[in-house]
């Protein structure tokens, strides 16, 4: 009885395997894919790799998603583990720190010797961010910047003037914002406040517009001890404490003025966020504005993600080929240009009438196009963590009116200036 019914399971191992190793056997190659989201990221994803095996019958890509939260540490330990994919996808906020250790292969030999890849078709911005010593050590997906996004009915309701249309005359400013966001911001009878005007800008955008800076262009010192950049951060801490155009901290817990609530006139934010408003904010109409413009000129952060090859990949060149694929003109226009996921990385695309054709919101679709105009690199080096770390202390010090903003720069400049200082382990 033992000795059949090891039979039987040798026989259905034997049978598993079979079918396990299809892929081998018919001579493909497997390639590993980790990536991060939820599950309609998963769904994208999938499609994309759909896409590629179609075109690229020879390999097969196996995908696996980590959740957001837990994605950096398990992609730290597969690193340390020497267990790595073949291809990871790394936010741009962790990738200077893991490249210079060596977790990464260049891709640009494969790119050199590829007459395909016309590296003069990317945007410089999304391809600098991938260089580590002049070589590219992988390609950008889910590329922006930061806009506003407005919700038109509100606008309509009130009687505001629209944003898009201010931007268009040269007239959405830092100080007409405030003006906007303060009109759309109301209270009912008892003095509680029903709607707000806008969110808390991004503090990379508040600090620009006022002409002042984080960190030295050596990245070696903090540079937010000036009075432009404490000027913006006060701009910042008094759209919450002086005009009270956003939500201060008892006001905004369990996101009841979240802009899918309808309660919140202006919203910014990455480029990114279009599918997640299409698919919950649907109780009014919206659309998109560009971030206004400040004393010192119009800006936005922009940064993307990077598509990488693990340093001990058994198959580089597959891995290389599926990365080309998925950062390609032709996967943008579907991945940029239908799902909005992202802007472009392409002039090609950029070029194309296509790319700006809308038949869901946002329809203001050029305004994606001009963030190439006034982006900005985000000053993140492979002390990132380090320093920003010390930032967001000081910043929640004066976010929650414990400290102005010239008190705040006091207490997180010495702080951040000495995490610039100090070496990994």
């Amino acid at each position: 009885m033992f000795r059949h019914s090891t039979i039987l399971i040798l026989a259905a191992t034997v049978f598993i395997c079979l079918g396990g190793c299809a892929h081998r056997d018919s001579g493909k190659v497997t390639i590993r894919y980790m990536a991060w989201g939820n599950a309609d990221h998963l769904a994208v994803e999938q499609a994309i790799i759909d896409r590629f095996e179609k075109s690229h019958p020879n390999i097969h890509v196996k995908l696996f998603m980590v959740p957001d939260s837990a994605y950096h540490q398990k992609l730290q330990i597969m690193l340390a583990s020497r267990s790595a994919p073949d291809v990871m996808k790394v936010d741009l906020y962790f990738f200077p720190a893991l490249v210079r250790k060596g977790y990464f292969r260049s891709i640009q030999p494969f790119i050199d010797a590829d007459p395909t890849f016309d590296e003069a078709d990317f945007f410089p911005q999304a391809l600098e961010e991938c260089r580590y010593k002049g070589q590219l050590y992988g390609l950008n997906v889910a590329f922006g910047g930061h806009v506003i996004y407005y919700n038109k009915t509100m606008f309509k309701n009130e009687g505001i003037p629209d944003p898009y249309e201010l931007y268009k005359r040269g007239e959405w400013t830092t100080d007409k914002f405030v003006e906007v966001a303060s009109k759309l911001t109301k209270k009912d009878k008892n003095g509680r406040y029903t709607q707000f005007g806008t969110n808390m800008p991004h503090w990379w955008t508040a600090v620009w517009l006022f002409g002042g800076d984080f960190l030295s262009k050596d990245f070696k010192r903090c540079t937010l001890d000036t009075p432009e950049a404490i000027r913006g951060l006060q701009w910042m801490k008094d759209l919450r404490w002086k005009y009270h155009v956003t939500p201060q901290p008892s006001e905004s817990s369990m996101s009841a003025f979240s802009f899918q609530s309808g309660k919140l006139g202006m919203y910014s934010a990455w480029s990114g966020m279009t599918p997640v408003f299409l698919k919950q904010a649907t109780g009014f109409e919206w659309d998109i504005a560009p971030e206004p413009k400040g004393p010192a000129g119009r800006f936005t952060p922009m940064k993307g993600n990077q598509l990488t090859v693990y340093a001990e990949s058994e198959h580089p060149r597959e891995a290389y080929e599926f990365i080309k694929f998925v950062t390609s003109a032709e996967n943008e226009m579907w991945v940029c240009g239908q799902l909005r996921r992202s802007i472009t990385t392409h002039k090609s695309v950029a070029r194309n009438p296509e790319y700006l054709k809308a038949y869901t919101p946002p329809y203001q679709t050029d305004v994606f196009l001009h963030e190439m105009d006034y982006g900005r690199q985000i000053p993140i080096n492979y002390r990132y963590q380090a320093w920003y770390e010390e930032f967001i202390s000081g910043l929640d010090l004066m976010l929650t009116n414990e400290m102005d903003a010239k008190e705040a720069v006091k207490w997180m400049v010495p702080r951040i200036n000495q995490a610039l200082q100090e070496e990994d382990w």
